[in-house]
């Protein structure tokens, strides 16, 4: 009886190890026949002393050795080839990984090619006016470059659908969705930019139509241009005076130096435009500042190297009653105090500065433009 059972267990054993997946199928007609061959050398012995008798080994225990070394040499034989396979098919995965990731690393040379301008976007609830801002980006010559980095704070108005539907061959966008703040999103985006020169755009500023092809010939006609500052108009203003005061500002940029600098930021920020190493070697704007971190560059800037004037328009400021700098105009002074505490050990330098400061604020609050 025992050994009936035994035999069908060796029978069942080849199914459970192929179901559990021990056992390769091709593999199992081996199996079976060495438990053939064991079962029925448990079954019938005189079975197994005939066939070794006509096999020339006396033996039956003997027969079953041999029988069974040469199964097993089979099966090792066979394990060998699958090794040798194996290895070949590795190797093969190996060398196709390989061509594979060269040709993506080539693919991606191709796609990373450097653009001539990265413009950086701080974007919040920016419907209003953002349309206007990128049409502006759309305008300019469709042979330069574009790469847009929107810097978004979490928006819950159509800013977003805005952006998704600005595409053109020749610019590139990128989106950056986080609350940092108006500072920290500037430097996030400057961080990934990948363009020769670099500017930021507030969402309701508008370029030029020739802005970028301007520039990008005034820095290509001299490699020593570090920054450029071109005119920069109001369209937010509504009165002559403020149209007077832009004017005397870009008068003034045709002596622009330090010690000017240091009295009064004449600088319209929409309108400086600086090259991406430049860049690095100012360092990024400071974080602590709220409203005056493109004035506490500029100074920066002009200490390292003198910018280079063009008389040209360059782009469009506007000024309006939602704008942060008019919301926050007076908390906008203080700090333009601190910075010029920062870099100005002048009291009377400083003192003349807040006072041209002043005058401005209060023509602006007046005019309400």
């Amino acid at each position: 009886m025992i050994k009936y059972i035994a035999t069908i267990f060796l029978f069942l054993l080849p199914v459970y190890l192929i179901k559990k997946k021990f056992l390769r199928i091709e593999n199992t007609l081996i199996w079976l026949i060495l438990l053939f061959i064991l079962s029925i050398a448990s079954l019938n012995i005189e079975f197994i002393k005939i066939l070794s008798q006509y096999v020339g080994i006396v033996s039956p225990v003997n027969f079953l050795i041999f029988a069974t070394f040469l199964i097993f040499l089979f099966l090792f034989l066979n394990l060998l080839k699958k090794v040798s396979e194996l290895n070949n098919k590795i190797e093969d995965i190996v060398i196709k990984t390989q061509v594979d990731n060269l040709t993506k690393k080539d693919e991606q040379k191709k796609k990373i090619v450097q653009k001539d301008f990265s413009i950086i976007i701080p974007t919040l609830n920016s419907e209003k006016y953002l349309e206007e801002t990128i049409r502006s980006i759309k305008n300019q010559s469709k042979s330069i470059l574009i790469e847009c980095i929107f810097t978004d704070g979490g928006s819950i108005d159509k800013t977003f659908e805005i952006i998704d539907n600005f595409n053109q061959d020749n610019i590139t966008k990128i989106v950056i969705s986080k609350n940092l703040g108006m500072t920290k999103a500037l430097n996030e985006g400057f961080n990934q930019a990948n363009g020769k020169y670099l500017t930021y755009l507030n969402s309701d500023d508008k370029l030029d139509d020739l802005a970028l092809q301007n520039l990008k010939i005034s820095f290509e006609c001299n490699e020593n241009i570090n920054w450029i500052i071109g005119n920069c108009e109001n369209i937010g203003s509504k009165n002559y005076l403020n149209k007077i005061i832009n004017l005397y500002k870009s008068k003034l940029l045709k002596k622009l130096d330090l010690r000017l600098l240091l009295v009064n930021n004449i600088i319209s920020q929409p309108s400086v435009f600086w090259k991406k190493d430049f860049f690095y070697k100012v360092g990024k704007f400071d974080e602590t500042l709220r409203f005056n971190m493109d004035y506490d560059m500029w100074i920066r800037m002009i200490k390292l190297s003198k910018p280079f004037i063009i008389n040209h328009r360059i782009s469009f400021f506007r000024r309006h009653s939602a704008s942060l700098s008019y919301k926050n105009s007076f908390d906008q002074f203080k700090e333009k105090f601190n910075t010029m505490k920062k870099y100005n050990s002048n009291f009377f330098i400083t003192l003349l500065h807040m006072m041209f400061s002043f005058i401005i604020l209060i023509i602006y609050k007046i005019t309400k433009y």
